[in-house]
């Protein structure tokens, strides 16, 4: 059962958010999707939408690491 937004995103400050953007634009490739996808993972139960709006990411790149790191994790 998924949250509603405001009950998932109510620890996350606009400094949080803002210092999560700002590392997110110093990476690059394949750490950005990881970072990019692990914040999802941990802040926004795994929704790309959800990081899309709240961060103002791409929620296909968003996706996409989301989907390497459940494949990896099944890899490993």
């Amino acid at each position: 059962m998924l949250l509603p937004l405001s009950t998932m995103v109510t620890e996350l400050t606009e400094k949080i958010k803002s210092g999560l953007k700002d590392a997110a634009k110093k990476l690059t490739g394949f750490k950005k999707r990881a970072f990019m996808a692990q914040v999802t993972i941990d802040y926004f139960n795994s929704s790309p939408r959800r990081a899309q709006t709240e961060l103002g990411w791409s929620r296909q790149a968003i996706g996409n690491g989301v989907e390497r790191a459940r494949n990896w994790d099944y890899l490993c």
